[in-house]
């Protein structure tokens, strides 16, 4: 790296802390005494969650809760806290651009596209687990489209299993490329799998079943009540609080076309759309296990999540961006030969 690159590497660099800056600031408005979210986090560390469902996403409340006993109030450690994991996932989210031969002006665009949509996403809640949750599914996604060692997704499984219930998704994206790579073409009917493949694949679904089982443990052993009083038991579902699969169908093919939520889901609908055409096209194993992984995300948010809480899609937004980036690598290189 000659004098000229290392300057525009720091500079790009500086811009992404100030970029960091920025969307932080803009979320900090958004969000305004931050105290919703703070009785979210902090009822973890009680046993007295909101719901059931969310006493098992201990790492970031606690993480939290680790700053206040060094001397902050809770406040200051719930805002230091997201300030920090947005700066590292920003960092990181650069460096793999750029170990992925991405341009440093390129690589700070792609940073500044991610943060807009970051902040155009923003919706009432922004929990202590979701900012884990981007710089996990930025580092499962990184490690997915760009074909690294599919183990690396198992490793980080249980970091993610502390944080919250989405940790299923990496052995099942374990899968998925397992199958990927054994699918000569993306539009192969049928992969053609072999003794230790098979071994593979089981042991992944062997890992979802064991993080659901834990999962349901941690929130039986340490749930005590709901803040609001009672046991939450109009929320049995193991992944989510409620199923509300037929509501969100209807808000997806029709009742948000009519209201102000017209626009996400519209981009809604282009992403399905694009990622059924990836994974139906391309001959790219990483890029074909992304698509797949990305509509398996999204399937999940279907059955227990709520597609107008549009927290829920920031995971997909790093993934979304290296999916686009990689095609558009591939269609340069075919133009060159």
């Amino acid at each position: 790296m000659n004098i000229g690159e290392k300057h525009r590497e720091i500079v790009g660099v500086l811009i992404v802390f100030f970029l960091s800056a920025l969307t932080f600031r803009n979320i900090n408005g958004y969000h305004g005494d931050w105290q919703t979210l703070i009785d979210a986090a902090m009822g973890i560390t009680e046993g007295r969650p909101h719901w059931r469902a969310f006493q098992n996403r201990l790492l970031g409340p606690y993480s939290i809760l680790g700053m206040h006993t060094l001397g902050f109030t809770v406040k200051q450690s719930m805002l230091i806290y997201t300030a920090l994991l947005l700066l590292l996932h920003n960092l990181l989210f650069y460096a793999l651009l750029r170990r992925q031969s991405v341009t440093t002006l390129t690589a700070v665009a792609l940073v500044c596209l991610w943060s807009f949509l970051f902040m155009a996403l923003q919706c009432p809640w922004l929990y202590a687990w979701d900012m884990l949750d981007i710089i996990i599914f930025t580092l499962a996604s990184y490690i997915i489209v760009y074909n690294k060692d599919s183990r690396l997704l198992l490793a980080l499984f249980p970091l993610a299993l502390l944080n919250r219930e989405t940790a299923l998704f990496l052995p099942l994206g374990y899968v998925i490329v397992e199958i990927a790579r054994h699918t000569a073409l993306a539009n192969t009917r049928l992969p053609r799998l072999n003794g230790p493949s098979w071994a593979r694949i089981i042991f992944g679904v062997f890992l979802i079943f064991c993080g659901a089982a834990y999962t349901s443990l941690v929130r039986d052993w340490l749930f005590i009540e709901s803040s609001w009083g009672g046991q939450d038991i109009g929320n049995p579902l193991l992944i989510g609080n409620q199923s509300h699969l037929l509501v969100q169908i209807k808000s997806f093919t029709f009742n948000n076309f009519r209201n102000g939520n017209i626009i996400h889901t519209a981009l809604m609908w282009l992403s399905v759309i694009y990622m059924l055409a990836l994974a139906r096209r391309s001959n790219s194993t990483g890029i074909y296990a992304g698509a797949m992984f990305f509509l398996a995300f999204w399937l999940g948010i279907f059955f227990f999540g709520v597609i107008n809480e549009t927290r829920l899609f920031f995971p997909t937004l790093s993934l979304a961006i290296f999916l686009v980036v990689s095609q558009l690598n591939k269609n340069s290189l075919r133009r060159l030969v």
